[in-house]
């Protein structure tokens, strides 16, 4: 075996156990998501793109025979990885933005044309008029790499508009800078694959830029999750702990801090009558509800799922009469996002809120106070409730 040989196919190799990490940690994952599955179809298009690239590589050196039959059949492997993690990708992007259109058999049907009119097209070519494809001293053509990088620079470009469309719709900073990474992240795949083909070609540069981009894709996604709920994406009880734990909460800067809890009136009731998707969804809306909400007010606030059906909100430099209005305006979009959706049900909270001195050591009264009037104020709402259906 030479030297090129052995040196690729172990880069590659170590591309794919990489790969292969990554993907058993999301198998093993009890909750997976959407997004995350269509991120695993990535992972595995990859390793077998790498394992086909190895043995194209064993191919140019001699050490496999070069027939027209392995020459056509891996370059037409290589194409069906690559179309397929470039596919895998559009589909993760459509999960990430919870795009409407994944779900809509139309839009299914068109995002796969192009992989599948492709396929059909290279099959039809090779059994009419193989030398469009190949040259007589077993070389692919010009016809064949346009058929290997056109499908999937259709759906690079899709991404790409589809990322950046959406970041432009966003006012969201953080929201922003995440689409703008997932749509640009196929093009700086692309470009180490390019490089690797004009100025490198001995070198595996597409290897290495793919599982350095996706190693650190994979740890910003792992990151979120330990510290964000996987449904409404706020922070989590664990991101509670360190927020409150920071040792700049006591100082003048966060004088008036108050600790807001909050949960859903007869959220069981929810559940049991119109299922547990509609309870989700009633969670969803009141998410956005407190974003939508501070976001108005032009607030900071820390945002948080405290479990169940059950949020926290902690405010600073605010007055008592600030967060009663900051309450208000949550529950005036709630009743918005309800309109919109045309929810089934009627959507309401309870809230209950405190002042905190900024001391972690203070921080657990400070709530346990806001959510004894949380209770006060939900006792109060059925009463109103009852009340207006005398």
């Amino acid at each position: 075996m030479s030297d090129f040989f052995i040196y690729y196919m172990e880069s590659n190799v170590v591309c794919v156990i990489l790969f292969l990490i990554m993907l058993v940690h999301d198998l093993l994952n009890v909750d997976k998501q959407e997004k995350q599955v269509k991120f695993d179809y990535a992972l595995m298009a990859f390793m077998g793109y790498f394992i086909s690239d190895s043995i194209w590589a064993g191919i140019i050196e001699n050490i496999i025979p070069k027939t027209r039959f392995s020459v056509v059949t891996l370059n037409f492997i290589n194409f069906v990885f690559m179309a397929v993690l470039t596919y895998a990708w559009l589909n993760y992007v459509w999960a990430e933005t919870q795009s409407p259109k994944r779900n809509i058999p139309f839009y299914r049907v068109l995002s796969f044309s192009p992989f599948l009119a492709s396929v059909i097209a290279l099959v039809v070519i090779y059994l009419v008029a193989p030398q469009l494809l190949i040259t007589d001293d077993l070389n692919i053509t010009f016809t064949f790499l346009v058929f290997q990088i056109a499908v999937p620079i259709i759906y690079v470009m899709t991404v790409v508009v589809i990322s950046i469309g959406k970041a432009i719709r966003t006012s969201d900073s953080t929201e922003k800078r995440k689409l703008l990474y997932i749509g640009f992240y196929p093009l700086m795949v692309v470009v180490g694959g390019v490089t690797q083909i004009v100025f490198l070609p001995r070198v595996p540069i597409f290897c290495f830029a793919s599982t350095v981009l996706m190693l650190i894709f994979y740890v910003r996604s792992m990151e979120k999750q330990i510290s964000l709920d996987p449904l409404t994406g706020l922070n989590n009880r664990s991101q509670l702990s360190k927020y409150v734990s920071q040792d700049n909460f006591f100082s003048e800067s966060h004088h008036h801090s108050f600790v807001v809890m909050m949960d859903v009136n007869d959220f069981k009731h929810i559940n049991d009558t119109y299922g547990h998707s509609e309870g989700d969804q009633a969670l969803l809306i009141i998410s956005k509800s407190l974003k939508d909400a501070t976001k108005d007010l032009g607030l900071s606030a820390f945002l948080g799922r405290y479990g169940g059906d059950e949020f926290i909100l902690i405010v600073h430099s605010l007055s008592e009469a600030d967060v009663i209005n900051l309450i208000e305006k949550i529950r005036e979009h709630i009743r918005l996002n309800c309109k919109l959706l045309d929810t089934s049900y009627l959507l309401t909270i309870g809230a209950g809120f405190n002042d905190w001195d900024g001391d972690k050591s203070t921080f657990i009264h400070s709530m346990q106070l806001a959510d004894q009037k949380l209770y006060k104020d939900k006792e109060y709402i059925k009463k109103q409730l009852k009340q207006a259906n005398q």
